[in-house]
């Protein structure tokens, strides 16, 4: 996946560092991937999905905690984006 690499260096110019990411689900369900890495991890106080497409989102409340990115067209995560990820990051509850 160049597109992760390319991303990763984009981050690391900035000092952000991926702690962690998600396994790949055989059913390619994102929502599942999630909802995983989410029963594995203690002590999550705050997330935010930023994804380009729409998965069954609500059936596991996520929807509150996405983003939709507009990858594709090329506009990719605009300032937009990025306010309302932090707006999510710091909500409590």
């Amino acid at each position: 996946m160049d597109f992760c690499k390319e991303f990763i260096k984009i981050l690391q110019k900035y000092n952000i560092e991926i702690m962690s990411s998600t396994y790949v689900s055989p059913t390619g369900k994102r929502e599942e991937e999630i909802k995983y890495w989410l029963d594995n991890h203690d002590n999550i106080e705050s997330f935010v999905i930023l994804d380009d497409d729409h998965f069954d989102w609500e059936k596991y409340g996520y929807d509150k905690f996405w983003v939709k990115t507009s990858w594709y067209n090329g506009l990719g995560l605009n300032e937009t984006d990025v306010n309302k990820a932090i707006q999510i990051l710091n909500k409590k509850g």
